[in-house]
């Protein structure tokens, strides 16, 4: 690791700490958000089960939204609990609970169908859904993918794309990607976006930024919401990506060899999944962003640093090689 890369590392946890340790305190509200009314509409949340999207599930009810909870086959017994949970605190019986592998193509695709012909009209899709695991190798998918590109991104864009003539008709709608402020150590190459020909290790420390699989997916995140926006542009649908902050409930989950004062640190400057999940609803719900569309949010405003590393061009061509990834279980082509 050479020393501009410490160097940058450095700086990019004192900032974090600094802004996830201020929001923590003293963040925004529904009121600093000047938040849309979402009763009686319909939203779509991967993973809503679990952690930070059960906790966005909730409050989305709790306003008055129909809520579809994407749950992976492995926890369906989990989601239920997480259904029955969201229903009894928020009062509300229009939560649904619907599986949803994203590491199948073909289990997305069947959502998207269950789901499209059910709800007509959606009118916020949030791809919530995500995996990081630390390793040193390669782990692939069912489809044979890089298992952090296709979970994190790849089953999202074809989800999106899937549900997209739903949002169409339900403008004006958003759909909201969660990504991480990781994105700006990744080194995305759309001609090598499942790592094939990366030959170096995936890891070279035990540092969260350091993996290269889970910060390209994220970068894959970022650069899907804005050539989507710019994709749909005027025609009443905006895009959005955001890093949520580190949930303290998760931070370790899959993490091995982490110091004890290092895990300090995270619990310090760790948002609990209430919290995190009032970060995403900056994008979900605010008036304040509801014209903008593509950029990167972090803790309910712009990510500046993030945003100028997100490149047209880039985002272009990643498009267009997600699209020939997933292009077999598209009826049509792209609705964009």
């Amino acid at each position: 690791m050479t020393i501009l890369h410490t160097l940058r590392l450095v700086w990019y946890f004192l900032e974090f700490s600094f802004e996830a340790i201020w929001y923590k305190l003293w963040g925004g509200s529904s009121e600093d958000r000047d938040e849309e009314d979402v009763r009686g509409k319909v939203i779509v949340v991967t993973d809503g089960n679990s952690r930070i999207g059960k906790s966005l599930s909730m409050k989305l009810a709790d306003r008055g939204a129909t809520v579809i909870l994407g749950c992976n086959s492995r926890n369906m017994t989990k989601g239920k609990e997480a259904q029955e949970d969201i229903m009894y605190e928020t009062k509300s019986r229009k939560v649904f609970l619907v599986q949803l592998d994203l590491e199948s193509f073909s289990s997305v695709r069947q959502f998207a169908d269950q789901v499209a012909k059910q709800f007509p009209q959606i009118h916020i899709l949030i791809n919530n859904a995500e995996i990081c695991n630390q390793t040193l190798d390669l782990e692939t998918c069912q489809q044979g993918y890089e298992k952090h590109m296709c979970i994190n991104h790849l089953g999202h864009f074809l989800l999106t794309n899937l549900l997209l003539p739903n949002l169409q008709v339900a403008t004006p709608s958003r759909v909201v990607v969660t990504s991480s402020s990781t994105m700006l150590f990744s080194n995305l190459n759309a001609d090598d976006i499942i790592l094939q020909k990366y030959s170096s290790p995936l890891k070279t420390s035990t540092s969260y930024a350091t993996n290269l699989s889970y910060n390209n997916s994220k970068m894959a995140n970022c650069l899907f919401a804005n050539d989507l926006g710019r994709r749909l542009r005027g025609q009443g649908v905006t895009t959005y990506s955001v890093c949520s902050g580190i949930c303290d409930a998760q931070v370790f989950a899959t993490t091995r060899g982490a110091i004890m004062m290092a895990k300090l640190w995270w619990t310090i400057i760790g948002l609990s999944p209430a919290r995190a999940a009032d970060s995403i609803l900056y994008c979900v719900l605010s008036r304040r962003c509801e014209d903008e569309t593509g950029k990167f949010y972090r803790f309910e405003k712009l990510y500046q640093p993030g945003n100028r590393k997100i490149k047209t061009e880039a985002a272009r061509t990643l498009w267009i090689a997600s699209d020939k990834a997933v292009k077999y279980y598209m009826t049509d082509e792209p609705a964009v």
